[in-house]
């Protein structure tokens, strides 16, 4: 397999990865082409009807996005997070059918089409990133509930490298833990601190456009096409 995809990549002029850490393995197998890194991003313009309603919640509300089947998502971690903070912080999971394994301070949603998850979100104060991409040994990622998250102003909670912000300082929206099966157990002090501290709040928004907004970080990849259309 690793043999066609690089066969397949040495026909192109240049290639885009969407992390850094992806941009180091493809340069194992092709170390002749150009190449960038353009990671995941969305329209906020798509999110400027959004009101946030969360400032009623009595506790911290976390939201977290994401599917069971795939275990580098980390909702055992969510869940066994959410039996530990009973009485105080309230979750929100979309992407998971009811169970009666889910502790009573879990609300759960299916998958949500575009129009409802952003209110949905907006009734939440922190937002929850993948928490396990350990288990399939990466470090590095941008999915893309991070960046709804940031186009509604709600801050958040990762457990990996972002990759707009390799190299670059994490804003106080953001609270990083450890990319392990211990994070966390070892951040849950910092966890409720940080959820105590955003209940009710949101950040700019304006602040994340640069990182997470299409209208900004698509601009790279025009321009690296730019530069392979005029090279050729």
């Amino acid at each position: 397999r690793k043999q066609a995809w690089k066969q397949s990549m040495q026909e192109a002029d240049g290639y885009i990865s969407v992390s850094y850490e992806i941009e180091t393995q493809n340069k194992e197998w092709i170390q002749d082409k150009p190449s960038s890194v353009v990671w995941n991003n969305i329209d906020f313009s798509k999110y400027d009807a959004i009101v946030r309603t969360n400032s009623a919640n009595k506790l911290p509300k976390i939201v977290f996005v994401g599917a069971a089947d795939y275990e580098w998502n980390g909702l055992d971690k969510l869940l066994d997070l959410a039996k530990n903070t009973k009485g105080q912080i309230d979750f929100v999971v979309i992407g998971l059918s009811s169970s009666s394994d889910i502790p009573d301070n879990v609300k759960v949603y299916p998958f949500l089409d575009k129009a409802d998850l952003p209110q949905v979100l907006s009734s939440c104060d922190v937002g929850m990133g993948t928490l396990a991409l350990h288990r399939k040994e990466l470090e590095e990622a941008s999915p893309l509930k991070v960046r709804e998250y940031a186009a509604l102003g709600i801050p958040m909670i990762i457990s990996y490298q972002e990759t707009p912000f390799i190299d670059v300082a994490l804003p106080e929206w953001i609270l990083s833990i450890p990319n392990s099966e211990e994070a966390i157990d070892q951040s849950l002090s910092d966890i409720l601190l940080f959820c105590e501290r955003w209940k009710g709040m949101v950040f700019d928004r304006d602040e994340a456009r640069q990182f997470f907004d299409a209208a900004s970080v698509e601009k790279k990849r025009i321009r690296f096409f730019t530069e392979i259309a005029n090279a050729t």
